[in-house]
């Protein structure tokens, strides 16, 4: 569970960055860098803190996820329509980083292409189920956001600038 919570959001960040990367979608790869040249290194106390916001909800999530899947015949489903989802927003949040956006325009961005995250999300979630392969698929989800956000870009910029406007 710690590398759960620890060590595969940073796995994840990286896959998603590959992707873009080999996609070479130029204006998302000038987002990236100009964000990275800002950051700067964190202290080890900062990151004690992330580990403490993130372990406490994720235990208490996946122990509500876990109590109703126990439910016979209705479980699983009703577990895959909750999560579904929210699987395509957490694996999408990097682009928001990328792209700047404060939580009212990621969540705008999030309402306006539900369709397409719940679909990601259910596709994601199965594939997960499968027995030996769920960390192999972890990835493939991430891969497949990564796609997705390098081939659709300049979709969603143009979006943001009709909003704008």
């Amino acid at each position: 569970m710690l590398a759960m919570v620890c060590f595969l959001p940073r796995l994840h960040k990286a896959s998603f960055d590959a992707v873009v990367e080999l996609e070479g979608d130029v204006g998302l790869l000038k987002l990236k860098h100009a964000l990275e040249s800002t950051q700067h290194s964190r202290s080890l106390l900062h990151i004690a803190r992330v580990v403490k916001h993130r372990l406490a909800p994720f235990i208490f999530r996946e122990l509500f996820f876990c109590l109703i899947n126990l439910l016979p015949m209705i479980g699983t489903p009703l577990v895959i329509y909750l999560r579904a989802p929210i699987q395509g927003y957490r694996t999408h949040r990097k682009y928001y980083t990328w792209m700047m956006w404060n939580n009212v325009q990621s969540k705008e961005f999030y309402r306006a292409h539900k369709g397409d995250y719940t679909g990601f999300g259910i596709v994601c979630l199965l594939l997960q189920m499968i027995p030996g392969f769920a960390v192999v698929f972890i990835f493939t989800g991430n891969i497949g956001m990564g796609l997705w956000t390098a081939q659709n870009h300049h979709i969603f910029e143009a979006e943001e600038s009709i909003k704008r406007i």
